[in-house]
């Protein structure tokens, strides 16, 4: 999916379901855009939560 496809769904979910919650995995950075928050998970097992700020 290309960026502009990527805005056009993320926008629409929006629009059309404003409530619900979203999870993506993924390793754009225009991701951020679309989330409150920023789950990393580590390759031993730990993981951090994050705000993202805009």
């Amino acid at each position: 999916m290309d960026e502009g496809l990527e805005d056009a769904m993320y926008r629409l979910l929006k629009d059309e379901l404003p409530t619900m919650t979203l999870i993506s995995v993924g390793h754009r950075s225009t991701l951020k855009a679309f989330h409150q928050q920023q789950l990393n998970i580590l390759s031993n097992g730990e993981w951090s939560l994050s705000h993202i700020n805009r």
